[in-house]
């Protein structure tokens, strides 16, 4: 499983969610959660932030837990 799938799971969010808040295709979600694409990191660092901070959620935090 990838860090990303595992951070939009821990925010509760579906692959078509997270697409839309961060403004890319599910294709491009389900690409980058299979590591066959890697993201522009920065700003989907960015925008995953600015979701945990929606939903009350640490993203750094999770961060953590993934890296575990």
């Amino acid at each position: 499983m990838s860090n990303l799938k595992t951070i939009r799971e821990a925010l509760g969010l579906t692959q078509e969610q997270l697409a839309r808040e961060i403004k890319c295709s599910i294709n491009t979600v389900r690409r980058c959660e299979y590591d066959e694409r890697l993201p522009k990191t920065e700003a989907v660092m960015d925008n995953l932030k600015r979701i945990a901070r929606k939903a009350g959620v640490s993203i750094e935090a999770k961060a953590e837990e993934v890296t575990r």
